[in-house]
């Protein structure tokens, strides 16, 4: 069909309309989404300083609450006399009045009373208390992390530990999230036996732990794009300090890229309907027009086969351009 000059004119014309107006859609969606992915990128990094914040304030408030009980009288007396039930009734009332998780006492005999100490690894907490005056940092219990502060109790030597603990389960996660401008994922990851891992794992939850391995070797502090099961997230990593020196924890913070672009779809969708339109157009007007042009050369063909076999033969010029000229070149050849 390409040997019909009206056929070759009209794809050319629809071929370069539909190349440019290609070239304006990529450039027009490398741009929204280089837009989007920095915007992404700076409230990703904005709700990493907000949670330095909170965490912040958490810590300050867990810390002056264990102070203050390690500091009275009744309780150390209680504590350096081993009367258990006065000590876990002062544990249990401030619990209750700062809204804790979790609050016990580990004596330095390694006795522990307010909690179950099946719930704990306490030869690793004592180490942790033992090793830094006022260790805090992210523990271990019952399999899941959580935010602890301790406190020395002196009566008037070293007696034992006050120790508050926040669990950093899906509720505090979704807390932090209602904090952000956009629905990002927050999930807290914690090493353990060499891998990272997480309290609610979900299907990414491998990948994402082995970018948390990588991102934390490398000591990557900004978003970075991350793959997984064939989508793009932005993923921001933030270490938490590990009570205990050989544990580790990291605060992820993941946004998916598809989400980010679902604002700009109805644009993307109108400019492909726009170009198809375009496209259908140009293709109208060029085989009009290619028509317009073909129809006197084809003509000329018509004569010149007809004064081949020696008609007498006469081309009609109705235009004064080149393909005019060309015809009137024609009669005069034939005469």
């Amino acid at each position: 069909m390409f040997n019909r000059l009206q056929t070759k004119l009209t794809v050319l014309f629809a071929g370069l309309f539909a190349l440019a107006l290609s070239l304006v859609a990529v450039t027009v969606y490398l741009a929204i989404a280089g837009n989007a992915q920095q915007a992404v990128r700076d409230e990703l990094a904005a709700s990493g300083t907000v949670f330095d914040r909170v965490w912040a304030l958490r810590t300050q408030r867990l810390q002056d609450g264990a102070d203050l009980l390690s500091r009275d009288f009744g309780f150390r007396a209680a504590v350096a006399t081993h009367d258990a039930p006065t000590v876990d009734s002062a544990v249990a009332n401030l619990r209750q009045r700062l809204g804790l998780d979790l609050a016990f006492m580990v004596g330095v005999d390694g006795d522990v009373v307010g909690i179950d100490p099946k719930r704990l690894d306490v030869p690793k907490l004592w180490a942790a208390l033992d090793a830094e005056d006022q260790a805090q940092g992210v523990f271990i219990i019952d399999g899941a992390p959580y935010q602890a502060i301790s406190a020395p109790i002196m009566s008037p030597t070293l007696t034992g530990w006050i120790v508050f603990a926040a669990k950093l389960d899906d509720t505090e996660m979704r807390a932090l999230e209602r904090l952000s401008a956009i629905g990002l994922d927050a999930q807290v990851f914690d090493r353990r036996d060499g891998q990272w891992v997480t309290h609610n794992a979900g299907p990414q939850a491998r990948i994402v732990g082995a970018y948390v391995d990588k991102a934390l070797k490398e000591k990557t502090l900004k978003p970075s794009l991350l793959r997984a099961d064939g989508e793009n997230d932005l993923v921001l990593v933030k270490p938490l300090k590990a009570l205990s020196p050989d544990g580790a924890a990291a605060l992820v913070l993941r946004y998916p890229m598809a989400q980010a672009m679902a604002p700009y779809r109805p644009l993307f969708s109108a400019v492909i309907l726009a170009g198809l339109l375009g496209a259908a157009l140009v293709a109208a007007a060029s085989w009009a027009l290619s028509r317009g042009l073909a129809r006197p050369i084809a003509a000329l063909e018509v004569a010149a086969r007809r004064l081949q076999r020696g008609e007498d033969v006469r081309v009609e010029v109705q235009t004064h351009d080149e393909i005019g000229r060309l015809a009137g070149s024609f009669n005069l050849m034939a005469s």
